[in-house]
C-alpha cells in the first residue's frame, strides 16, 4: 500500500464522512469507506495487523467520543444507532484512521514523545475542522472540548501506533 495513497484515500473519506453528518448521507459514506476497507485489506501487506488496528480504533476512539458527549462538550450530528453513544460517522472515522497506522504513520513507531506531540495539535484541529464543516457543535468556550480531546488521543494515537507493525515488517 503505497504511503501517499494511503494518506489521500483517508484525507478524501475524512471530508465525505464529516460532509455525509451535516448532509445526512451517513450511509452512503459508510459504504464507501466499507469499500476502501476491503480494497485496503486485500492490497495490504499487513492485513491481520490492519484488522486488529481497526478493531482497536474502534474500541478506544468511540470511547473518548462518548465521554465527550457524556461530559456535554460536544453535540454531533448525524444518526445515532444507540441512545448516548456517537453517530455512526464517527465509528467510520475511527475505522479510517485506524488505516493509517502501519503505512503513513510509520514514522511516529519508536517516537512516543514525538507521537504525544503529534496527538496534541492534530486531534484538537481535526475536530476543529469537523465542527466548523458542521458536523459537531462545541461547547464554548472551544479550548475545553479541545483539551479534552488532545488528552484521549495523546493517550489513544501511542497506543495504536504501539500496537502497528514495525517498518521493516
Amino acid at each position: 500500500m503505497p504511503k501517499l495513497l494511503n494518506l489521500i484515500a483517508f484525507q478524501m473519506l475524512w471530508l465525505l464522512l464529516v460532509f455525509s453528518a451535516f448532509y445526512d448521507f451517513e450511509r452512503l459514506a459508510v459504504v464507501l469507506l466499507g469499500v476502501w476497507l476491503c480494497v485496503h485489506v486485500y492490497f495490504s501487506k499487513h492485513r491481520w495487523a490492519d484488522v486488529r488496528l481497526l478493531l482497536l480504533a474502534l474500541a478506544l476512539g468511540p470511547l473518548c467520543d462518548t465521554l465527550l458527549l457524556h461530559l456535554e462538550l460536544v453535540e454531533y450530528r448525524g444518526r445515532v444507532l444507540v441512545a448516548g453513544f456517537p453517530p455512526l460517522w464517527i465509528y467510520a472515522q475511527w475505522a479510517n484512521f485506524s488505516q493509517l497506522f502501519n503505512y503513513s504513520f510509520g514514522f511516529l513507531r519508536g517516537r512516543p514523545l514525538f507521537c504525544v506531540f503529534m496527538a496534541l495539535v492534530s486531534a484538537p484541529l481535526a475536530y476543529t475542522g469537523g465542527a466548523r464543516l458542521g458536523a459537531a457543535v462545541l461547547v464554548e468556550p472551544h479550548w475545553i472540548p479541545l483539551i479534552f480531546v488532545a488528552l484521549s488521543w495523546a493517550m489513544v494515537l501511542p497506543l495504536l501506533i504501539r500496537c502497528s507493525v514495525k517498518p521493516q515488517d
